[in-house]
């Protein structure tokens, strides 16, 4: 099971590696925000703290933490205003939509035999119903 972790480096290569961490997620992203700079969202085995994908984000690398499913879904913000649903096993985007910086992690629950993701930016909540 890999952790992930988002990734910013001021040559905009990704290199900013932070040590596995077995218990959950690593967040680590670079001091300098310009525009042009990029980001990562990696995942990195616990086990033996090697990457096992990373998709490049620009912006500032994302932010607001991420949220894995038991279906195999991880969300997280992409650093430019856009909510993006990935395949946690590969990383490929599934999913994505424009509704502005991420200011938290995203959160799931199940309600009336639905299923709900919210996510706020700022004092917006939003929220989506998962099919």
């Amino acid at each position: 099971n890999p952790v992930a972790q988002f990734c910013g480096s001021p040559d905009g290569l990704c290199g900013c590696l932070a040590p596995a961490c077995p218990s959950g997620l690593r967040l680590c992203s670079s001091p300098n925000h310009a525009w042009h700079q990029l980001g990562c969202l990696s995942a990195i085995d616990y086990r033996t703290g090697k990457v096992t994908w990373r998709h490049r984000y620009y912006g500032n690398g994302g932010g607001g933490g991420l949220l894995a499913t038991a279906g195999g879904l991880l969300f997280a913000g992409d650093g430019m205003g856009s909510l993006v649903a990935h395949d946690a096993k590969t990383g490929k985007p599934l999913w994505n939509t424009r509704i502005g910086n991420v200011t938290n992690a995203p959160q799931t629950f199940l309600l009336d035999g639905h299923q709900y993701l919210t996510v706020a930016t700022g004092d917006t909540l939003w929220a989506f119903v998962l099919n």
